[in-house]
């Protein structure tokens, strides 16, 4: 399902609501009863949310909101994002160490 995610922003839209991606993903596949149908779209929804968080923590997407609606979308930033959150992470270490030299200096001096 991630795939079909990451799929749909890079082919159809680049800012997508869950719902949209769940129904969109749901087409592909045949689904009998209408009770049927709506759990699992809702099933879908939470499964694309877990994803989405995933994807976001990483770079690849953002938090929006669609236009017209309060329902959160999310907007494809790409390998830009995932760049981005790496050099991040790279200043946060060098805080870190930074930080456990000062305290490590400090503890010696006692």
């Amino acid at each position: 399902m991630c795939q079909q995610f990451i799929h749909l922003f890079v082919t159809w839209k680049s800012i997508i609501t869950l719902d949209e991606s769940a129904k969109k993903i749901s087409l592909s596949e045949s689904e009998k009863a209408e009770d049927q149908k709506e759990q699992k779209l809702k099933t879908k929804i939470r499964r694309l949310y877990d994803i989405a968080n995933v994807l976001q923590s990483i770079g690849l997407i953002e938090k929006c909101h669609a236009v017209n609606s309060k329902k959160p979308a999310f907007k494809w930033i790409g390998l830009h994002g995932v760049v981005q959150q790496v050099n991040e992470l790279k200043d946060l270490n060098l805080q870190y160490v930074k930080l456990k030299k000062q305290q490590s200096a400090y503890t010696t001096v006692k």
